[in-house]
């Protein structure tokens, strides 16, 4: 996962498919002044997020 600016990420996702590896790269979201989580389902239905309501676990990849 990669944050760049939006006027580069158009000209970074070029650069990604270039590769063999990075073939199926995508843009998947945006960060936004506003506070939360959106997401936006395949109809472009959106809803947020909710936060967990315990302290979630850390992830161990």
């Amino acid at each position: 996962m990669l944050a760049v600016a939006r006027d580069e990420a158009e000209n970074v996702l070029a650069h990604l498919r270039s590769h063999a590896l990075g073939r199926d790269a995508a843009i998947i979201g945006e960060v936004v002044a506003r506070p939360g989580v959106r997401s936006v389902g395949l109809y472009g239905v959106k809803r947020t997020l909710d936060l967990p309501h315990a302290e979630p676990l850390p992830r161990i990849c």
